[in-house]
């Protein structure tokens, strides 16, 4: 019987909380579920500041070819920037990647002002009655940020982040394994040209938009939708 993981990534600045309620939606799902931690994340803003792309990169593709060791299939599901270093990866080790699932897959951005207010109100304690949408970053973020100040000292790696979005729509048309990307209408960092891009690199490619979700804030209705998504991609 063929034994099947599926390797969850997290995005930049994240930590593998993103995952836990998609996790308890996949139970029983029939595959062995693993949460990554990228180096840096999960950890100091100090050590978050040692670590750059190719530090992460390096860590998903060891994660990867640590598995096939074990598994015969492996999913990979990336939330964020999770998704393009899941995309390097299954290019990287097209024999072991059964497929990606990229989840607010931002291999095009805009980075407009909501996104860096969001980040900026994330940084700072909770407050009552807050926009949910703060706390949803709040709670998926793997770096302790304290003030403004310190989000700002984060630029190099955010422009690690950028490097990423690049290398990504270079390479994403060498990918082998199906692709599955699920983006949201109302992302407040992902462009809405990434479905045309995302065609015009691999026509095969299944793209669906969903209408009510953020970047880091779910629905109800919507995770199950992209639980399902993965359902289906561990059945093919």
């Amino acid at each position: 019987m063929e034994k099947t993981a599926i390797l969850f990534v997290h995005g930049f600045m994240g930590c593998k909380r993103q995952f836990l309620s998609l996790q308890n939606a996949l139970e029983d799902c029939g595959a062995d579920m693993i949460l990554h931690v990228l180096p840096g994340h999960d950890s100091t803003l100090e050590e978050f500041r040692t670590t750059d792309a190719g530090i992460w990169q390096q860590s998903v593709n060891d994660a990867v070819h640590n598995l096939a060791k074990e598994y015969d299939r492996i999913l990979l599901v990336g939330h964020s920037m999770g998704g393009l270093l899941a995309i390097r990866a299954a290019i990287a080790e097209p024999d072991k990647v059964c497929g990606v699932a990229a989840i607010g897959f931002p291999i095009k951005i805009r980075l407009r002002h909501q996104w860096l207010a969001l980040n900026i109100d994330a940084s700072h304690p909770a407050k009552e009655g807050e926009d949910p949408r703060i706390t949803a970053a709040r709670t998926m973020s793997g770096v302790k940020i304290e003030s403004a100040g310190q989000y700002f000292s984060t630029f190099p790696q955010n422009m690690q982040f950028l490097k990423m979005t690049r290398l990504a729509r270079r390479e994403i048309h060498l990918l082998k394994a199906p692709l599955t990307v699920l983006n949201f209408e109302k992302d407040e960092i992902v462009a809405p040209s990434v479905p045309d891009f995302v065609h015009s690199q691999l026509p095969d490619a299944r793209v669906i938009m969903m209408p009510n979700s953020f970047h880091f804030l779910f629905t109800d209705d919507e995770l199950q939708l992209m639980a399902s998504e993965i359902r289906g991609m561990l059945q093919q």
